[in-house]
């Protein structure tokens, strides 16, 4: 089964709880707020209606890793003589009881929705993060065929690449299904309906940095890691012994899941902001680029950035020599302007003899851009401070 079958499936089961949770608001605007008896009312007969729709929508709803509805309406009689009884103990828990369980089956909706927005967001995450990536590149191809430089161009920005990014938006917005959008989504498509100078600036300066970010939102991941303990006291009262290991398993990653980690690093560092994802739009490999910028404080000149470029080189099998410092340096002009203070090359392996003096006399005659060397070694101690990204990205 595709994805595109798969997300068909998940909006008709949508589809029902949206069904279900308007029958159970209406089988609420029913039911008396006190004790009151209605059998045999139109009130009631409706309410009995209701309750064989919620039966019916509830059945056609299917499990979620096993969990279904169980929960069924009370009538309203039901509801009346259970209330009744209630106050008849004259005990506050007693009528709590009851009043949970006349709205066990709104409790139960919820969870299913939530379990289910869960299921989606694990299924579409891959895909969101390849679309994020790919309208980037249409965007930014976009602006530079549009050769649009000021917000009083009203001519038309409409080119093949702007299409492609407008048809990238819409099928984002396909995948999130009944997630909440910010303005952001309303206004993005707004630019996008009237695709003048103007509209592309904003487009790409205000609004798809936006609604981007929401995108990556919705597709973190939530799910807990499973832990065989019942009890931390127990594990800390075995007093288990021996030395710790400290090795990481690089093996573990592939060449997006090294540029996922680095990614996780540089969104959660203190003194980094606005990290985000560059890609060559004709690369062969779909190699890419992180950007961002590094936040230095000042106590008389005051804050002032500097933008970085990161790039990840996950090599298991050789290491990076001076050639490739070179053609890396020579590859970030593209992403200029503005400029960049410093260029980055992390690697899950090691830099040669020669590579680390070529980077020092560069950096030493003051060359711009300054270059950075993060090997593994570097990163075992930044993932030393970061154990739920060891654990997360399965390093260990």
């Amino acid at each position: 089964m595709d994805l595109n079958e798969a997300l068909r499936r998940f909006d008709l089961i949508e589809a029902n709880v949206a069904k279900l949770e308007t029958v159970w608001s209406k089988m609420e605007k029913l039911t008396p707020g006190t004790v009151a008896f209605v059998g045999g009312s139109p009130e009631d007969r409706e309410h009995r209606n209701l309750m064989r729709d919620f039966a019916l929508l509830v059945e056609s709803l299917p499990p979620i890793d096993g969990w279904k509805i169980t929960a069924q309406p009370l009538d309203l009689d039901t509801i009346a003589q259970s209330r009744f009884d209630a106050m008849d103990l004259g005990e506050v828990g007693a009528e709590l009881v009851i009043e949970r369980a006349i709205n066990e089956p709104r409790d139960q909706i919820d969870e299913y929705r939530h379990r289910l927005s869960r299921k989606r967001h694990q299924l579409v995450r891959s895909r969101l993060e390849d679309l994020i990536i790919e309208a980037d590149a249409a965007l930014a191809d976009g602006v530079t065929a549009s050769g649009v430089v000021s917000r009083d161009d009203h001519t038309s920005a409409r080119t093949p690449h702007l299409d492609r990014f407008e048809r990238l938006v819409s099928e984002a917005d396909r995948i999130l299904g009944d997630s909440p959008r910010s303005g952001a989504w309303t206004r993005l498509r707004r630019h996008l309906g009237f695709a003048q100078g103007v509209d592309l600036l904003d487009i790409n300066e205000y609004d798809w940095p936006e609604v981007k970010r929401e995108l990556r939102e919705r597709s973190s991941e939530h799910e807990p890691h499973q832990v065989d303990i019942s009890d931390v006291g127990d594990l800390v009262a075995a007093q288990p012994r021996g030395s710790v290991s400290t090795a990481l398993n690089w093996a573990a990653l592939d060449d997006e899941g090294f540029e996922r980690l680095m990614f996780a690093i540089i969104s959660t560092a203190d003194g980094y902001e606005n990290p985000d994802w560059l890609m060559h739009t004709n690369a062969p490999d779909r190699s890419r680029d992180l950007h961002v910028s590094r936040v230095r404080r000042d106590s008389l000149g005051g804050v002032m950035r500097d933008r970085l470029i990161i790039q990840c080189k996950h090599w298991l099998s050789r290491s990076i020599a001076v050639k490739d410092i070179a053609t890396a340096l020579a590859e970030i002009a593209a992403w200029e302007p503005p400029s960049i203070a410093s260029l980055v090359i992390v690697t899950s392996g090691r830099f040669t003899a020669d590579a680390v003096r070529w980077v020092e006399q560069h950096n030493h005659a003051g060359k711009r851009p300054t270059i950075e060397m993060w090997p593994e070694n570097h990163l075992e101690t930044l993932l030393a401070q970061r154990p739920h990204l060891v654990v997360n990205f399965g390093l260990r």
